[in-house]
Order: C-alpha cells, then sequence, then structure tokens
C-alpha cells in the first residue's frame, strides 16, 4: 500500500528511525492528549456529548490506521486490498507519516476528504455498534468496530473511484467546502433566527434537524471534528519526530503496547468522559 509516491520523495537515510520507546512514549502523550481534550468538552457539555464521542472517534481512528499497518505487514495476501490511508505512507521498510501542511491543495484536499470519509464511517460504527456489557466484551465490540471501519473506507473508496474518480480529483476540494459552509450556516442561521425561521423556511430547519439532532445526521457534523482532531494530531506527531519508523523499529514492542495504551484510554473514555 502505497499513498502519495509521486509527490514524495524517498525518506530513507534523511530521517532517523525512532526505538520502540520513543515510539510508545509519543503515543502515550498524544493519547493522554486527547484525554485531556475530552475531560474539558465533559466539563463543559457533560458526560458522553456529542463532542466528546467525535473526539472518541479520533483514537479509533488511530486504531484503524495501526490495524491497517498489521495487516500490510503480516497478511501480504491482504496488501492490495487495502485503500491507502490518508497522510501516511507504508511500504515494506518503512512506515512515515506525511506533513499535511506542505501538499498542494490538489493532494491535499482528496486526502482530507478520505479522511472525512473515514471519520464519518467510524462514527457511524460507534453509534450503532453495541458497546459491550462487560470489559471483554467491551474490547470485542471495539475490535470489529475497527475491522468493520477499515473494511467500508476500503469498500466505499473502490466504489468512487470506480464511477466517480472526481470526487477523490478536482471535486475534493468544492465537497469539502461546500459541506462544511451548509453545516456551519445552517447552525448559526437556526441559532441566530431561532424557531420564527423554522417556520418562514422549513428548509432551513429540516436541514438543521438533520446535522444537529437527528441521530444519523449527527454523525456528519461530528465527523467535521473527528476529521479536524486526527488532522491536528498527526501534525503533532510528525513535529514530536514521529515522521518515520522502520517495521525492525516497529516490532511488538511498540505495537502491542500503543493499541494496549489507546485501547485503555477508550475504554475510560467511555466510562468517564
Amino acid at each position: 500500500m502505497t499513498m502519495l509516491t509521486s509527490v514524495l520523495p524517498s525518506l530513507d537515510g534523511m530521517i532517523p528511525n525512532l526505538t520502540w520507546f520513543t515510539i510508545i512514549q509519543a503515543v502515550a502523550i498524544l493519547v493522554l492528549g486527547v484525554f485531556l481534550l475530552g475531560g474539558i468538552f465533559r466539563l463543559f457539555f457533560g458526560k458522553g456529548s456529542s463532542l466528546n464521542r467525535a473526539v472518541s472517534a479520533s483514537l479509533s481512528i488511530f486504531l484503524v490506521y495501526l490495524a491497517a499497518i498489521l495487516i500490510y505487514l503480516f497478511m501480504p495476501e491482504l496488501r492490495e486490498s487495502l485503500e491507502p490511508l490518508p497522510f501516511i505512507k507504508i511500504d515494506l521498510q518503512h512506515v512515515c507519516l506525511i506533513d499535511w501542511i506542505h501538499l498542494e491543495g490538489t493532494t491535499l484536499y482528496p486526502s482530507v476528504l478520505k479522511l472525512a470519509i473515514l471519520a464519518l464511517i467510524v462514527n457511524l460504527m460507534e453509534e450503532f455498534m453495541p458497546e459491550g456489557s462487560k470489559i471483554f466484551s467491551w474490547y470485542l465490540w471495539r475490535t470489529v468496530t475497527v475491522l468493520a471501519s477499515l473494511t467500508a473506507y476500503a469498500i466505499l473508496c473502490a466504489v468512487i473511484k470506480s464511477f466517480a474518480p472526481q470526487i477523490f480529483g478536482g471535486w475534493a476540494e468544492y465537497i469539502l467546502w461546500g459541506f462544511v459552509l451548509l453545516i456551519v450556516l445552517t447552525g448559526i442561521l437556526k441559532i441566530l433566527l431561532g424557531l420564527v425561521l423554522t417556520v418562514i423556511n422549513p428548509i432551513i430547519g429540516g436541514l438543521y434537524a438533520l446535522f444537529f439532532t437527528n441521530l444519523f445526521g449527527k454523525q456528519f457534523s461530528k465527523s467535521i471534528l473527528t476529521t479536524l482532531l486526527v488532522m491536528v494530531l498527526f501534525k503533532c506527531a510528525y513535529h514530536t519526530g514521529m515522521q518515520q519508523f522502520s517495521f525492525s523499529e516497529f516490532s511488538i514492542a511498540a505495537y502491542g503496547p500503543s493499541c494496549i495504551i489507546i485501547l485503555i484510554v477508550l475504554y475510560l473514555f467511555g466510562k468517564i468522559l
């Protein structure tokens, strides 16, 4: 699985590889930062708010990335089926993070759109998948959620590429900005004009109900925050030195603890925040 190979130069020898301990340390810092953000949202918006569910989805997305790395490394028969994930490049030797700040628009917007699609899928999965009453069943369903999200992402991207490739091309920028502006403007107009606007213009009222009160529609709004948060976390990871690590360093000594840290924080997130 490769991503952005046409615009990304070879990084071999340019960036020092990380040790397994450095990887675990960086993952722990980033995940705890997400937990702190969830604590702030818990303070202002209450337990289990839509904002915190969007933040929780960002942790699940990191598990999706870790699952993709594991599949690529140990299941070569599935490599061709894996859809490249945004802002990461995987080959047989390395995993490289891509600094999205420096990407050109023709590459950036399709990648952001793919990440938004993944965020939407993960939010939908977390909303409608069973949570599990016991800790074992909880972790079992989280595993199902991650694998189902990765599968749905690959299938949806393949369908889009087959029937409407422009969506991941020149249309991506307009789709992203149009969708964000539609949600933001709908929310602002509804707040400013209240129930009067709903009576005068039921279209605005209907859009507001879709994006802010409808159970399914709310996932679109939540996915915006999830996408932005994941992009910020990628940027932070890049600047903490996690630009690249080799598979020789990314052994079970780093992979196992990284997954465990994220799963523990994700569990506490759901129980506390």
